[in-house]
């Protein structure tokens, strides 16, 4: 009998998907805006490959190649970031999204880290 429990503990165990691990340590930089009118979202996706997308809908369009040592130097803004907590969205708000924790504000910025403005700015300097 503690064969069989044995077994099936490890079967169960082999069974678990070391996919979600691997893209759980692969650090993203989604970030834009969104609201108003239509309410229309606009998401730009940096990976850590340097490729820059914009996202609206679900329509992606790359929009070019970022030079490694900028990226580097975004992730690590991102990183120091990557466990904040802020979420005062309104009619319309900007946000910053390091591996799925979302920050977002809006027009009124109180108690805002300055760090996650300052990284928000500095992202939307890609486009230039």
């Amino acid at each position: 009998m503690n064969k069989i429990f044995f077994l099936l503990f490890t079967l169960m165990l082999s069974c678990s998907s070391t996919k979600n691990i691997v893209e759980d340590d692969k650090l993203t930089i989604v970030f834009g805006n969104g609201g108003g009118f239509v309410g229309i979202e606009t998401k730009y996706l940096l990976k850590s490959d340097g490729t820059l997308s914009r996202i609206i809908n679900k329509d992606t369009t790359f929009l070019k190649q970022i030079p490694q040592e900028n990226v580097a130097h975004f992730f690590k803004e991102a990183t120091a970031l990557k466990d904040y907590k802020y979420f005062r969205p309104d009619n319309i708000y900007q946000y910053v999204e390091i591996n799925n924790n979302r920050i977002v504000w809006n027009v009124t910025t109180d108690g805002l880290d300055t760090s996650v403005i300052t990284l928000y700015n500095n992202l939307k300097t890609l486009f230039k």
